[in-house]
C-alpha cells in the first residue's frame, strides 16, 4: 500500500486502522512512515535483489506512507515490485479544509512544512480524489471525516478494497506518531 496525506489529516490513524484491520486477518504488517523516496527505493530493504512472488507470504502487508507529497512526483510502481506483491493499492487521504488548517494552525504547522503552499497541495489532493486529475492510478480515496464518524464506511471499506473482514481493530488508538 502506498499512502499519501499531508500533515494533521489523520493519516497515523488510519495508518494504525489499516494495520490493525490486517494483523487481525492474520498478515504480517510492515509499515515505512513519510518516506522522502520513491516506492521502490522505499521498499527496497524489505526485497532481495531478485524479488519473486514467494519472497514474502502471501499474508503479508507492506504500508508505506508519503506525506506532504507532490502526487506527480510518483511513478507507476515498476515490475521488480509487482513480482514481489500481488497487488499495490495507492490510497489517498483527505481531511476537510476547515479541520486541517485548524490543526496545523493549532500544531504551528504554518510555514515551516510546505513552505507556505498548503492550499496549493491541498486542492492538489482534493482534484486527485474527485478524479479531476490522475497522477495516481489505481487510487482508493478515505474521506478523513466520514471515516471518523461511520462505521459502516469502515466496513464497506474494508471488505470492498482489503477483501478481508472488518473489524474496526485500533480505531480508537491513540497513535504515537503524527
Amino acid at each position: 500500500i502506498r499512502f499519501f496525506g499531508l500533515q494533521r489529516s489523520g493519516n497515523h490513524a488510519i495508518i494504525d486502522w489499516i494495520v490493525g484491520q490486517y494483523e487481525d486477518a492474520g498478515y504480517t504488517t510492515i509499515f515505512d512512515n513519510n518516506k522522502d523516496v520513491g516506492f521502490f527505493d522505499a521498499i527496497k530493504p524489505y526485497l532481495p535483489k531478485n524479488p519473486t512472488p514467494e519472497y514474502l507470504s502471501e499474508k503479508t502487508m507492506l504500508l508505506v506512507s508519503f506525506e506532504n507529497k507532490l502526487l506527480f512526483d510518483f511513478p507507476e510502481v515498476d515490475a521488480k515490485v509487482m513480482t514481489a506483491f500481488d497487488k499495490v493499492m495507492n490510497i489517498v487521504l483527505l481531511r476537510d479544509p476547515f479541520n486541517l488548517f485548524a490543526s496545523r494552525l493549532k500544531h504551528r504547522i504554518v510555514k515551516t512544512s510546505l513552505k507556505g503552499k498548503i492550499q496549493v497541495y491541498f486542492k492538489m489532493y482534493a482534484y486527485e480524489c474527485l478524479n479531476k486529475t490522475n497522477y495516481i492510478s489505481n487510487k482508493i480515496f478515505i474521506n478523513f471525516n466520514q471515516w471518523v464518524s461511520d462505521e459502516k464506511y469502515r466496513s464497506d471499506f474494508v471488505t470492498k478494497n482489503f477483501c478481508i473482514p472488518f473489524t474496526d481493530k485500533n480505531f480508537d488508538k491513540m497513535s504515537k506518531s503524527g
